[in-house]
């Protein structure tokens, strides 16, 4: 994954449009601390990162799941579509479908939340469109002890009646 770490990837991380609704928002990162951020999540055994690939090979975003607990069933995800071209084109919500339904087939999840500023209304038309229901709204205190609105959005898979 070393060779998807670009200086496209990096500029992603960077841009205010990309980042302003992650809880780490947009700053510049070195590419030794982007190999690490990839090499954590490539080790972990309760989290995923995968890129976004056109059928070209064009990486256009990534993926990222964690918090997996095969106790509680669940685990969260979110989504950036890096390339600016790319976003509003349907991706997010094939991509989300796709991931929601491989973490139910490959490790039995349930549940999956997915952790959305009310402001974003891409991504909560996104996870909508895959299926995903508001489970609540709350107030969190972003970096600068700001107030943020965020959605807690859960898709739940049903469960087998016997």
């Amino acid at each position: 994954m070393e060779e998807d770490i670009s200086s496209r990837y990096l500029s992603w991380i960077a841009d205010e449009a990309v980042m302003r609704f992650t809880p780490q928002g947009p700053r510049r990162i070195s590419y030794e601390e982007a190999k690490e951020y990839v090499r954590q999540n490539m080790e972990s055994a309760d989290a995923f990162l995968w890129k976004i690939e056109l059928p070209g090979g064009e990486h256009v975003g990534n993926i990222r799941v964690s918090n997996v607990s095969k106790a509680d069933k669940s685990a969260d995800i979110a989504i950036i579509i890096g390339e600016r071209q790319h976003r509003s084109q349907g991706f997010g919500p094939k991509v989300i479908e796709t991931c929601v339904k491989f973490l139910n087939c490959e490790f039995g999840l349930t549940r999956v939340y997915a952790h959305v500023f009310n402001e974003n209304r891409a991504s909560l038309r996104a996870f909508s469109k895959a299926g995903f229901r508001v489970l609540k709204k709350t107030s969190d205190i972003d970096a600068e002890n700001d107030s943020a609105d965020i959605a807690l959005l859960v898709h739940q898979f049903a469960l087998d009646a016997d």
